[in-house]
């Protein structure tokens, strides 16, 4: 997660309208501090609330990180390479989660 901006409804408002609103029109907007954050692709555990405040105790010490582990047999699948893509992308690297 990193930290985009640090704004607030005022603000947007005033960046938004590049000064056509009156200040009565701008004083609707609140004030209240608001946070953007950027959400990596790869983390879709961060796009709901509980995600996010699960990673953000993780990180304050406040809870202990998950422990999964694998329950009944394993199920194996088959990872296929061909040969022609060798050159393009030598290496393949595959997990199931």
């Amino acid at each position: 997660v990193e930290l985009d901006e640090i704004t607030s409804a005022r603000e947007e408002a005033e960046k938004s309208s590049a000064g056509g609103l009156s200040k009565k029109q701008l004083e609707a907007y609140s004030d209240a501090v608001v946070y953007k954050i950027d959400v990596p692709a790869n983390r879709y555990d961060l796009l709901c609330v509980e995600g996010l405040s699960r990673a953000l105790r993780i990180f304050l010490g406040e809870m202990d990180p998950p422990n999964y582990e694998m329950t009944g047999d394993p199920v194996f699948t088959m990872t296929v390479q061909k040969s022609n893509t060798d050159q393009i992308r030598p290496f393949v690297v595959c997990a199931v989660l």
